[in-house]
């Protein structure tokens, strides 16, 4: 059971806990035991977190016995892929979506809606799988899930899955240790950002011990970028736009800068923490088109700036410093105007009910 401190929310058989060292639920380790044929999956534009969790647990699974299966929607950035040399993951555009009686059990990593598994989502609620989420985004309760384990405290989804392998009692070792070491890593900004505390360092030396190396990890991660990327980051940044007396900073990536560079869509994580560095800014964010009219907002928090509630104002949500959203029918324009429009209102906000 989980410790008696924890705060716990129960709805629908899913489970959110706040604890610093939380215990997975029962329930979901026990189906993660029980099943035979477990399939894994993460949001659309997969990152270090979403990719190392599902590569960790799957070979977890695998050893223990288990006919596991990673079928992901979109390719993850180039990046990662020293951790996936085998070929585990399989994508939808090349294999067709499972069967009905294929898998029993459908673990979904570092997303709690369903709508984040894009062309899955349809697939996956008319599964009759029994359905697991493990995700440290802030929940809504969805009863598309038998079981869904939400924390937010956790650092990365990748974290709370080092807790479930312990809980199966299977060994931790540098095919397990290198991904999680990634999904930390990277979702805490290389141990910067604010979600790093010790529940992030205690998972971390744990898994040093058990064979990531941190400086091997860094170079692959963020020394091998390819020289249009980097050439794109910089157009991005001479597009460096400011509102609110400096407080609101954003840029834009356009679809035409996007194909004149040739760089994968997937290829641009990572841009929107590039523009936190100017000194004034409270929050950020890189606006994205995706295609004409439509654009997907990501957003970051450098103060008490709460993006999440920003992005929930549009349909969005994430973190409470990280976070974004999706536009349809809308020009840049309005895009720039109603962002600046709520991040005054919340700023506002904060500064009227500081002490």
């Amino acid at each position: 059971m989980c410790p008696a401190k924890d705060k716990l929310e129960k709805a629908n058989g899913w489970l959110m806990t706040t604890s610093d060292r939380p215990l997975p639920p029962p329930g979901l380790v026990e189906a993660l035991r029980r099943c035979e044929r477990p399939l894994l999956t993460t949001h659309i534009y997969p990152d270090g977190d979403g990719v190392g969790a599902e590569l960790a647990l799957a070979r977890t699974l695998r050893r223990l016995g288990k006919a596991t299966r990673i079928l992901n929607v979109h390719p993850a950035p180039e990046k990662y892929a020293f951790l996936d040399e085998d070929g585990e993951i399989r994508l939808l555009n090349n294999h067709a979506p499972p069967a009905g009686d294929e898998h029993d059990v459908v673990i979904v990593l570092d997303a709690s809606e369903p709508a984040r598994l894009g062309r899955l989502e349809e697939w996956f609620r008319a599964s009759r799988a029994t359905r697991i989420g493990i995700d440290h985004h802030i929940a809504a309760a969805d009863a598309s899930f038998d079981h869904l384990w939400a924390d937010p405290g956790a650092p990365a989804t990748g974290e709370m899955v080092l807790w479930i392998i312990e809980a199966l009692r299977t060994p931790v070792d540098g095919p397990i240790a290198i991904p999680l070491f990634v999904s930390i890593a990277t979702d805490t900004g290389w141990f910067r950002f604010s979600n790093t505390g010790s529940r992030a360092m205690d998972a971390v030396a744990r898994l040093v011990h058990a064979g990531a190396n941190p400086g091997d990890v860094y170079h692959r991660v963020y020394e091998q970028y390819t020289f249009e990327r980097m050439a794109l980051l910089g157009e991005v940044l001479a597009g460096i736009r400011t509102r609110l007396d400096g407080r609101l900073v954003w840029s834009v990536l356009s679809q035409e800068m996007l194909e004149r560079s040739g760089v994968p869509y997937e290829e641009i994580d990572g841009f929107v923490d590039q523009l936190k560095a100017i000194r004034s800014a409270e929050v950020i964010a890189l606006i994205v088109e995706t295609s004409p009219g439509r654009h997907k907002v990501s957003l970051r928090s450098k103060s008490t700036a709460d993006v999440n509630a920003i992005a929930g104002r549009f349909g969005g949500g994430g973190h409470v410093k990280a976070s974004g959203y999706r536009l349809e029918g809308t020009d840049l324009e309005d895009v720039v105007k109603s962002l600046e429009r709520e991040v005054a209102e919340h700023l506002a906000g904060g500064a009227r009910r500081a002490p």
